[in-house]
């Protein structure tokens, strides 16, 4: 008989006790996952900060060498939104040149939107290329117009710096200015540019401006805020002394 009553006088947890302990561990497993969502976001946006400033360094170290071998006032830079270029910017050195098409004409589904290569069967977009230019003539206007037709092939032989269109980088301004020329008619330039990548809706307004070079912040609707990355590069040129 003594045994019936302790069994019945066992009990369970409550339906409230139940409720709460299940809340507890909801809470904690929000928790987990919030906190694994901003690591790993956190991780992506440092690999692709990373990958910017590795590419702008390189992009500078080969300025840099073709500059510094270019003569007098060889460096040249003519750009996108200049007329008769066809949306397709030029940094010219004397014997290379480098060209590239904006963020938005690369992200455009216009095929008319900038410039393709001429020997290319896919028609693939210039992003930022280095060509063989041995007289700078791709900043020289004929006409009006500047020349369009850019080779993979012979005898330009067209290397994309910065990948494929698929890479996501691109060049977003590049300019020149001239600080001085001496006595021996060397001439010393600033050549500063601005990379990062270009996916649609990524930038305020969908452009880049010197006076606001950033990603869309976290808190705007469009944004992608963890694959956005730009920055600003700048390199001090000297050329050789003019023959």
């Amino acid at each position: 008989m003594t045994s019936n009553k302790n069994a019945n006088q066992i009990q369970g947890f409550t339906l409230v006790e139940l409720l709460l302990a299940m809340t507890g561990v909801a809470i904690l497993l929000v928790a987990v996952a919030t906190t694994t969502i901003q690591l790993m976001n956190m991780y992506h946006k440092g690999i692709t900060i990373k990958t910017i400033n590795s590419a702008g360094r390189e992009v500078g170290d080969m300025i840099k060498r073709d500059g510094l071998s270019a003569k007098g006032r060889d460096i040249v830079q003519v750009a996108p939104s200049d007329s008769g270029t066809g949306g397709l910017g030029r940094l010219c050195f004397g014997s290379y040149t480098y060209v590239w098409n904006t963020p938005e004409n690369l992200r455009s589904r216009d095929a008319s939107a900038g410039v393709v290569y001429d020997d290319d069967p896919s028609h693939s977009k210039i992003v930022f290329a280095r060509v063989a230019d041995p007289d700078g003539s791709l900043c020289k206007a004929t006409r009006g117009q500047y020349p369009k037709v850019i080779t993979k092939g012979a005898p330009m032989n067209a290397v994309e710096v910065l990948g494929d269109k698929d890479t996501g980088l691109a060049i977003h301004n590049i300019s020149l200015t001239d600080l001085f020329v001496d006595s021996n008619s060397r001439a010393g330039y600033t050549i500063g540019y601005t990379l990062g990548t270009y996916e649609e809706d990524t930038y305020r307004n969908g452009i880049i401006n010197s006076s606001d070079a950033q990603c869309l912040a976290q808190s705007e609707e469009t944004n992608n805020y963890t694959f956005c990355a730009i920055n600003q590069f700048a390199e001090t040129i000297i050329t050789e002394r003019a023959s």
